[in-house]
């Protein structure tokens, strides 16, 4: 059995597991003994959707839950020489990443794992994107793109002392890398030390939250983590009892769960309806530790009196 431990989540699975159990129990009765017991179709429906949308804010809350186990996902993006590599050292306290003036240095992911308000957050480092001058490069870029396809937080970098447009920039990278969500994205400006302090104000205009840096001295690494806990507070929850679900297998359960509630409401079969929920029912009961089958026969029997 793969029952949670988790309090909170626990009652709720085993709420649900009863009703799904009850609504089992009414139809099949309506099916069996339709002479003996009146049976509301709609009402049934009603009660499916609604226990439909619990299990999927369940799962809403699941998935968030498992990035509390499997890690925050932050992705470093820029074109060459931006300093990247340098944040990576700097956010990890060691030298995790090789700092050199050659362009293209970095060619395979680099990742530093550390912890955020008490979450894992992978940083990972990556080849510069720019027009490849060989197909090692090339292969290098494309797995910048698909590293960012994964990210949870993206940090595009730039090199804030030479970008004539830097919002031009970003907006480059990001088309580049397929992302549409801006509330993912924190602009971090690199090499602040290098400009003045004056033209701060302009960078600030950008669409985009944004963090200003210096490796050299390091301004603004405090302000790179506090950025990502912000959006650790937006993306997991807020009560340790919701990591619950964590597992894979149960996560699955619970999205096949749902699956088969949904065919319930797509379907005017009784019938089916009913294996549809009696399967739901094995679901959700295998996820709270309970068997199903037998009880459901259980119910019909002692709670419509058949054959007495």
């Amino acid at each position: 059995m793969l029952a949670v431990r988790s309090n909170q989540i626990g009652l709720a699975v085993s709420s649900i597991r009863e009703s799904l159990v009850q609504l089992a129990c009414s139809l099949e009765a309506g099916i069996d003994f339709a002479d003996d017991v009146p049976f509301d179709w709609d009402s049934f429906l009603s009660h499916v959707r609604d226990v439909t949308s619990e299990l999927k804010m369940i799962e809403q809350r699941a998935q968030k839950g498992c990035l509390i186990i499997d890690g925050i996902r932050v992705v470093m993006l820029g074109q060459t020489n931006v300093g990247k590599s340098s944040l990576l050292n700097c956010i990890a306290e060691r030298d995790v990443a090789i700092v050199s003036e050659v362009e293209g240095t970095t060619r395979d992911a680099l990742e530093a794992r550390i912890e955020l308000a008490s979450v894992p957050v992978i940083f990972t480092d990556t080849a510069g994107i720019r027009s490849a001058h060989d197909f090692l490069e090339a292969e290098s870029i494309s797995r910048t793109i698909a590293r960012a396809a994964e990210a949870h937080v993206l940090l595009p970098v730039v090199d804030a002392s030479k970008c004539v447009d830097i919002a031009a920039e970003v907006d480059v990278l990001l088309r580049q890398c397929h992302c549409e969500d801006a509330s993912r994205v924190v602009v971090v400006c690199n090499k602040i030390d290098l400009i003045p302090a004056h033209m701060h104000h302009v960078v600030s205009s950008l669409p985009w939250k944004v963090v200003f840096t210096s490796c050299i001295n390091r301004t603004g690494i405090t302000n790179i983590l506090e950025a990502v806990k912000e959006q650790i507070a937006a993306l997991c929850p807020d009560e340790g009892d919701d990591a619950l679900l964590s597992r894979y297998r149960q996560r699955i359960l619970l999205s096949d769960a749902v699956s088969l509630l949904e065919q319930v409401q797509s379907t005017s079969d009784a019938a089916l309806a009913a294996e549809y929920v009696r399967e739901a029912s094995a679901l959700i009961g295998e996820i709270s530790g309970a068997i199903v089958n037998e009880e459901i026969l259980d119910r019909i029997f002692s709670s419509f009196c058949i054959g007495k």
